[in-house]
């Protein structure tokens, strides 16, 4: 593994003044997947390519189906290394503040199950 431990928040976890490695595997496949949807499209100077494409697909988009958006979410957990399946995928939509979550359940390789949604954090869930 060589992905830097991060805090809850998100951010590079620095405790004790020193970057640490991430030594669970699924917590490793999780910060990955938030990263993921993080990430926009051509955003990364070292890789254009990575990225979710937010502006070209999803954002401001005329003819953008609310299908084909959660096509894509799948289809970027789904790609992401370690992770086996998508399980679930739930929209939630607020007209009034004009507002769409996607929040995920996703089956990683080593069978643990992992709780998000696009845009935030991702955690494995216990049990």
């Amino acid at each position: 593994m060589s992905t830097l431990l991060q805090t809850a928040d998100g951010d590079l976890d620095i405790a004790g003044h020193t970057l640490r490695l991430v030594t669970a595997p699924d917590v490793e496949v999780a910060q990955k997947l938030a990263g993921r949807f993080r990430l926009f499209l051509g955003e990364w100077a070292f890789d254009p390519l990575a990225g979710v494409p937010y502006f070209e697909r999803i954002l401001g988009t005329k003819g953008a189906t609310l299908a084909a958006v959660e096509t894509l979410i799948q289809r970027i957990a789904t790609e992401c290394p370690g992770v086996a399946a998508v399980e679930s995928l739930t929209t939630e939509q607020d007209a009034t503040l004009r507002l769409t979550t996607f929040k995920l359940r996703v089956r990683a390789q080593t069978g643990a199950l992992l709780v998000g949604q696009v845009g935030g954090l991702f955690r494995v869930e216990e049990g």
